[in-house]
């Protein structure tokens, strides 16, 4: 979302480059390990699109869901607090990950 904000594209373009992306390398992240443990690539891409295809869907119907609903989030450009206000939110909120 914040390299769609920064090109000055639209709401649908933004969402479209979000979901691709998160594909993208939701499966390449699952991909690099079972390559590197000697997976053939086949069945590298097929563990991968069944462990991950789930929750990848999962994760950008929510989070584009929140954005549709959000008052002004689809709105927010780089200088709002809300954008940085919510990235902050996303790794634990103020300050960082709570420790327990």
């Amino acid at each position: 979302m914040v390299l769609a904000t920064w090109w000055g594209w639209g709401d649908a373009a933004s969402s479209a480059l979000a979901i691709a992306l998160a594909f993208f390398f939701g499966y390449l992240l699952t991909l690099i390990p079972l390559l590197r443990a000697g997976t053939p690539l086949g069945a590298a891409i097929g563990i991968a699109l069944v462990a991950d295809t789930l929750s990848i869907s999962t994760m950008e119907l929510v989070d584009n869901a929140v954005l549709l609903l959000w008052p002004g989030a689809l709105d927010a450009g780089l200088g709002d607090l809300l954008i940085w206000a919510s990235l902050d939110r996303a790794r634990g909120g103020l300050g960082g990950p709570r420790s327990s």
